[in-house]
């Protein structure tokens, strides 16, 4: 061991023994810290993984969006003809309705 301030053995021991010391402060801090980010990472990827398992598979959820397509049809089509019974209730002249079917080309 080097002692380049020229201190007694006991003054030098000391100094040693507290450098040391703020070295395990040091590394216990840092493990805590670790310790603490893991422990929320952990968590965070447990929940993540509770919401994946409660979420259907991809099969139900497009039955899901072909019903609700169906249901907004529906929908429309009922507001349209809501609005030609209202117009016909107060003497419009009503034209039939018209439908426009809209494909796409490959």
């Amino acid at each position: 061991m080097t002692n380049p301030e020229c201190l007694e053995m006991p003054a030098l021991r000391e100094k040693h023994q507290q450098q040391v010391f703020a070295f395990i402060d040091r590394e216990l801090n840092h493990l805590s810290f670790r310790i603490t980010w893991r422990t929320k990472r952990e968590e965070s990827e447990e929940r993540a993984m509770q919401t994946a398992a409660v979420l259907p598979s991809v099969e139900v959820l497009e039955k899901i969006l072909r019903y609700e397509t169906k249901l907004e049809r529906q929908l429309y089509r009922a507001l349209g003809q809501l609005e030609r019974l209202q117009r016909m209730r107060r003497g419009e002249a009503v034209p039939p309705p018209l439908t426009l079917e809209v494909l796409e080309r490959e």
